[in-house]
């Protein structure tokens, strides 16, 4: 019997490895809510499927691939429930009177969605034993691969998908030449990521060659054909130890000095039996792939450092020194509130040290790299502080008691207002609560140019971005002509949301309008997964799921 946990390693190599050995038996996934998937091999190819996911039922399965009808949906599920002890795709079938070749393509579409599903759970164990207690589908096995595919490209959350891609390599080559496209569920849209995997690729290298493909779609064939053995991933270059700052004069300032020798080697992947805290810092770092640089708009300044991409390096190193010549404790440093959680303060170190270490640096006047380094090592210096329990308290009791005694002392000061990036992105804030009044009012004009000034200013803002092709969209005469634009829009802005519900509201308003039901269903679907409680996004699921076309059957 084999046993496992998912975040061992990439789920999607655990299910290709056990169709590569051929294996015969029953994976039985545990998520930590308790809820049960179960996927049943026969000699390498999945047979037999199960999932708590309501979704996953054969009759849903039925209903979205429209081989019934949303008025013979109650009839047959009533029929399915008074019949436990069937196969329930036969009671669907003679519910709708499916001929022999839709039922196989309702039974493998059952199983590759319900494995599929396995690919959303983040957190839970699983075991490979012989026993099979999972109903298998008669006459029926599919590949592994197709199933992987559309479980990355649909459930895998995408935190996880770039650390598994970053566990993978940084620069990918195909193994092979040709690869079966039939065999993956690969189209048109796929042929061009082959093509440039059989010379050598990476994913930013994609992504900026290929602007009309969807980042997410890149990732997913990257990971399946990786998971298959018929991609390489070759590591990324091995981050050198951050190197010491150096002492220009020997009459700097001694205490500058100290804390340029106690800076930790953060990006050094070999083994430190210092802080333990720091034990995962590659682990750590990866986190700035995964939170997305961006922030829901808000009235809270961010962090300074938090999103640099869009403005000038020099910007944030001066907000950062300005910060520290005003006296900043450790967590204004990172933009933090003094109650924040361990999480928080590692994922604002280390997407501060990704723009600020030499590495990553772009080139500067030497005036502008002695205060980086300097910023550099203070930022260290926190971290080394705030990362261990003891230390945080002891530093959090020394500020109450700093601040008893001088009350101006309660508050961090203020970024500086002579055009750094915290006033910019600030500025942008504002300019963008303006514009989605103005969007709510329906004053398109206004929204769009007061929403464009606000993605000029925060180019990485992945919720200004889909506020504005939102409001592009309703603004145009022809929708039909810009909708390839604007779908292409948000469906970037969604990858780089940290709150994706609004976007795929977004997304799914823009569907219903242009006629594709189905789309817009299954975007207000997703809406609701991910926050229950959206009204809006339920509302039009009552509007549009009666009328969702009907099939005849045949």
């Amino acid at each position: 019997m084999r046993r496992g946990t998912v975040t061992e390693r990439p789920w999607g190599l655990t299910l290709a490895s056990l169709s590569r050995s051929r294996a015969n038996g029953q994976l039985t996934l545990t998520a930590a809510d308790g809820k049960l998937y179960c996927v049943a091999f026969a000699a390498g190819a999945i047979v037999g499927a199960s999932s708590p996911v309501a979704s996953d039922s054969a009759v849903r399965v039925a209903l979205t691939t429209q081989l019934v009808s949303s008025t013979q949906v109650t009839a047959i599920a009533r029929a399915v429930a008074a019949a436990p002890g069937r196969d329930e795709v036969e009671v669907i079938a003679e519910a709708a009177r499916l001929t022999g070749a839709q039922v196989e393509q309702l039974r493998r579409r059952l199983l590759l969605q319900r494995i599929a599903r396995t690919f959303s759970v983040e957190r839970g164990g699983y075991v490979f034993g012989r026993q099979i207690t999972v109903a298998t589908m008669r006459g029926v096995a599919v590949d592994v691969a197709p199933a992987i595919f559309l479980g990355v490209r649909m459930n895998l959350a995408q935190d996880r998908l770039v650390e598994d891609l970053r566990r993978f390599g940084a620069r990918f080559v195909l193994r092979t030449n040709e690869v079966d496209e039939a065999r993956f569920g690969f189209g048109p849209h796929e042929r061009p990521i082959l093509h440039a995997l059989r010379f050598g690729t990476s994913l930013p290298d994609l992504e900026a060659k290929r602007r009309d493909l969807e980042p997410r779609l890149m990732q997913a064939v990257i990971y399946t054909l990786v998971a298959a053995g018929l991609c390489e991933g070759f590591p990324s270059p091995r981050m050198r130890d951050a190197e010491e700052i150096e002492v220009e004069d020997e009459d700097d300032d001694p205490e500058e000095a100290a804390i340029a020798r106690a800076r930790t080697t953060t990006f050094d992947r070999t083994p430190r039996g210092e802080a333990e805290a720091q034990e995962q810092d590659e682990d750590e770092l990866a986190d700035t792939l995964r939170q997305p640089r961006t922030r829901t708009i808000s009235s809270m300044p961010p962090p300074f450092g938090i999103t640099t991409d869009g403005f000038a390096a020099r910007d944030v190193i001066a907000s950062g020194i300005a910060l520290l010549d005003a006296g900043a404790d450790h967590f204004a440093l990172f933009g933090l509130p003094r109650d924040a959680t361990l999480d928080a303060i590692r994922a604002a170190y280390v997407q501060l040290a990704y723009h600020l270490h030499p590495e990553k640096r772009p080139e500067l006047d030497p005036a502008v790299t002695r205060d980086a380094q300097r910023l550099f090592a203070q930022v260290n210096v926190a971290y080394g502080v705030l990362s261990d329990p003891v230390r945080c308290a002891e530093y959090l009791q020394a500020l109450k008691r700093s601040s008893a005694a001088s009350p101006a002392a309660a508050s961090p000061p203020e970024a500086p207002r002579t055009g750094t990036a915290i006033e910019r992105m600030r500025a942008a804030s504002e300019i963008a609560q303006r514009g989605v009044a103005a969007l709510r009012r329906e004053d398109l004009h206004t929204a769009i140019e007061l929403l464009s000034r606000a993605a000029e200013m925060a180019p990485h803002d992945a919720d200004c971005a889909a506020q504005l092709a939102w409001a592009r969209f309703c603004a145009a005469t022809d929708k039909a002509r810009v909708a390839a634009d604007v779908r292409c829009a948000l469906e970037r802005a969604l990858l780089r949301s940290s709150r994706p519900a609004p976007v795929l509201f977004y997304l799914g308003r823009v569907e219903r309008m242009l006629g594709r039901v189905p789309e817009a269903i299954h975007c207000f679907r997703e809406v609701l997964e991910r926050e229950p409680g959206h009204a809006e996004a339920a509302a039009e699921l009552k509007l549009l799921e009666p009328s969702l076309p009907q099939r005849r059957p045949r």
